[in-house]
């Protein structure tokens, strides 16, 4: 396996809220305006070039989120939840049906925006290197998709190991396994 070194401010943090929840944070600094970073998060399309193999949002408060993060595209495998939050380029929000909740911060900077992106897992959980490792993978796609590319999803899903992991999911998660934790 080639191992790479990830820059610290592309690194997922994790903490425990007051109320218990692990927090899994992500943020980012992209070149292109929130307007195009917004379309990004909440165009079906353009969120399959980056967060999904597919994905269904009804964009108002009350409306469907589905993503379907590997190739199994049955309804049933889908990861869903209603939308919580539409605030019109500046922030989506989901409560998922696992007891998460997911949130898309966007605001302008005078170089473009910053993307914020929480996933906010159920009392208890604790934020497993594996979902940070899933998460890091996507905000990696997102950049590149912001430029005209498009997650080879399939390529990606091809590099599974006989326990069913993907590659760069399991380099990502000891990255994050071999990091200090709050």
């Amino acid at each position: 396996m080639t191992t790479r070194a990830f820059p610290p401010e592309d690194d997922g943090t994790t903490i425990t809220s007051p109320d218990g929840r692990a927090v899994i944070r992500f943020e980012r600094q992209l070149r292109h305006p929130a307007e195009r970073v917004w379309s990004a998060v909440t165009v079906p399309a353009e969120m399959q070039a980056w967060l999904a193999f597919k994905a269904r949002l009804e964009p108002h408060v009350g409306g469907e989120l589905s993503l379907w993060l590997d190739d199994s595209r049955s309804d049933s495998s889908a990861f869903s939840g209603k939308v919580t939050v539409f605030d019109p380029p500046r922030c989506l929000e989901a409560e998922m049906d696992d007891g998460s909740r997911l949130r898309f911060d966007v605001s302008p900077t005078a170089e473009g925006c910053q993307l914020v992106f929480t996933d906010t897992r159920p009392v208890g959980e604790r934020a497993a290197n594996s979902v940070l490792a899933g998460w890091h993978l996507r905000m990696d796609l997102l950049d590149p998709a912001l430029n005209g590319a498009s997650a080879d999803w399939l390529a990606i899903d091809n590099t599974r190991d006989e326990n069913g992991f993907v590659a760069e999911i399991v380099e990502l998660y000891w990255h994050y396994r071999n990091q200090p934790r709050d």
